[in-house]
């Protein structure tokens, strides 16, 4: 659509997010992520760890919600971070259970991070 092509009319300004973001610190910084498997949730995910961020805990609906199975979360974050080229930060990424249409898994995922970090950073929703 033209309408689009000149967004300076209507004073929208698009970003260049390497020279908006670059002054921002992400050393010792810990994001949420509630969809961070796919989609834009996975670039969000990839743009954050390659600008450094300490943490990233992320929630999944492809894993079992009532499983406490380690091995199972290994295997999907495993799948997971070579497919999207980010094995070498792997230490970094917290993949949890979670289902967003089911309160039940919200709160266990909300009540697991406040055990693992005793505050949050960003929330990406």
């Amino acid at each position: 659509m033209e309408i689009f092509r000149n967004y300076e009319l209507f004073g929208w300004k698009k970003l260049n997010y390497n020279d908006e973001f670059r002054s921002i610190r992400l050393e010792n910084k810990i994001c949420v992520i509630t969809g961070g498997t796919r989609g834009i949730g996975i670039e969000t995910v990839r743009y954050l760890l390659k600008k450094n961020i300490s943490k990233i805990i992320t929630g999944s609906s492809q894993l079992n919600i009532d499983s406490n199975d380690d091995d199972e979360i290994e295997n999907f974050k495993h799948k997971l971070l070579s497919k999207s080229g980010l094995k070498p930060y792997e230490d970094r990424l917290i993949i949890l259970p979670l289902d967003l249409g089911s309160m039940d898994s919200v709160e266990k995922f909300a009540d697991t991070i406040c055990k693992m970090e005793s505050k949050i950073d960003y929330l990406v929703s």
